[in-house]
């Protein structure tokens, strides 16, 4: 999805050969819309796995398909977004040794401007506007696990399979530097995201000492190349369960990071969110997911969604975490029939509620030291309990099953006593189907 702009984008192959291989078409849709604004169809038979991205504003669009009849080479396709004329087709070297290598990660920075692909034995840096290689940066063996690159195009981040070390590379002027280098978790498997403004690296790692797997999420400031937190652990899962990826908002503020597991009886948790100065997360869920096939964080860092399949069943799930880890958060989806969780943050022993109005206030009215962000008219309150030791106070509520809720709008804030009388977050939601 375009971060400003209400589009997003979608890739997928029409299988037309019984090898699988087929024809690949990308899509742009406005957030609104049942079929897509445009199609663009890459004009041969091809294999592999396709992928898309778009940028911040939905200007340009790039794809990356495998070439046909070319050992691992790459095709990228630079669309107009608004149109879908193609602007460009440059094709990039894919090979490992002499083998062909599938993209292990790619990554487009915010404005558009240059695309990160860690392909075979090198990380190629791919300025859209010029249609050519800016910068190729050479990795030891194997590979680069994944890459990020800032808003600007200006920095660009890599973790190194297998040594785990992290990598942050800055455009000056014509040519590209190496900044730092940092030690990561040899034998792990690194997923790493960047803020917009180039100044937080967040990464997440997944190693296998038998029995159990090592995880590690660590935090790393840009600027003086300095740790700032980790939080490690082992579990008891050995197979299949890493991270799956890691998303930061623009400014570094907090990261999401997603895991998958093989068993999803075993209660690890799924998803988590940090703050780069903080080594516990702010937001921790075990979820029923098997399988992670997604996770997107918003660009503010308030909402997480991650999408997945557990592992005994076809359907796909997604969760929805709304998480402001100061004092209000709620996570779940609101549709009807479906149950939410609604956080509330304070000092321990302090009784907590959950404030819901059919309006809100625009600008907020100043009320006990806070400002109250709902309609005072027709207010309700809710008792959540009391605060517990780990400083939150948590209430679920289900949302009647009657399809003439779809759409209502609802505004909620908590409400603690002693005080501070008035939670700073609040949250507008609306009732989905």
């Amino acid at each position: 999805a375009a971060e400003t702009a209400p589009v997003h984008v979608s890739i997928a192959t029409r299988v037309t050969e019984p090898d699988g291989r087929g024809l690949v078409s990308v899509g742009r849709w406005s957030s609104s819309s049942e079929r897509p604004d445009w199609t663009w169809t890459y004009g041969e038979v091809t294999g592999g796995r396709p992928a898309v991205r778009i940028a911040a504003d939905g200007s340009v669009v790039v794809a990356v398909v495998e070439k046909p009849g070319a050992a691992g080479n790459l095709d990228v396709a630079v669309l107009d977004g608004t149109t879908g004329a193609l602007r460009s087709l440059t094709e990039l070297p894919g090979s490992w040794s002499g083998f062909p290598q599938p993209p292990t990660d790619l990554s487009l920075s915010a404005d558009g401007s240059h695309l990160v692909v860690a392909l075979g034995e090198a990380v190629h840096v791919f300025d859209v506007a010029a249609a050519r290689v800016a910068h190729v940066e050479p990795v030891a063996f194997p590979f680069a696990s994944s890459v990020a690159v800032s808003a600007d195009g200006a920095r660009v981040a890599l973790c190194i399979r297998q040594d785990g070390n992290l990598r942050v590379l800055e455009r000056q002027g014509p040519v590209w530097v190496e900044r730092f280098e940092h030690p990561g978790v040899l034998g792990g498997e690194g997923r790493v995201a960047l803020s917009d403004d180039g100044s937080t690296l967040a990464c997440g790692y997944g190693a296998f000492p038998p029995p159990g797997t090592f995880v590690s999420v660590l935090a790393l400031d840009v600027e003086s190349g300095q740790q700032t937190m980790e939080d490690s652990w082992l579990t008891a899962t050995s197979f299949g369960y890493g991270v799956h990826d890691v998303d930061i908002a623009a400014d570094g503020r907090r990261f999401a990071v997603a895991l998958s597991a093989a068993d999803d009886l075993v209660p690890e948790p799924r998803l988590l969110v940090y703050r780069p100065d903080a080594d516990a997360p702010v937001l921790e869920r075990v979820t029923s997911f098997a399988t992670v096939t997604d996770l997107d964080l918003s660009a503010d860092g308030r909402t997480v969604v991650v999408a997945g399949q557990a592992v005994d069943t076809d359907q796909a799930q997604v969760l929805l975490a709304t998480v402001d880890p100061t004092d209000f958060g709620l996570v779940g989806t609101p549709a009807v029939g479906e149950t939410v969780e609604f956080i509330v943050g304070g000092q321990p022993g302090e009784a907590a509620l959950v404030a819901l109005s059919d309006g809100g206030l625009d600008p907020p009215l100043p009320l006990g030291g806070g400002l109250l962000h709902l309609d005072p008219d027709g207010l309700r309150l809710f008792h959540a309990g009391l605060v517990g030791a780990g400083g939150t106070a948590n209430m679920l509520a289900t949302l009647p099953p009657t399809p003439a809720l779809v759409g209502l709008e609802l505004w909620t804030q908590g409400v603690r006593l002693p005080g501070p009388f008035l939670t700073d977050g609040w949250r507008k939601v609306t009732v989905l189907p």
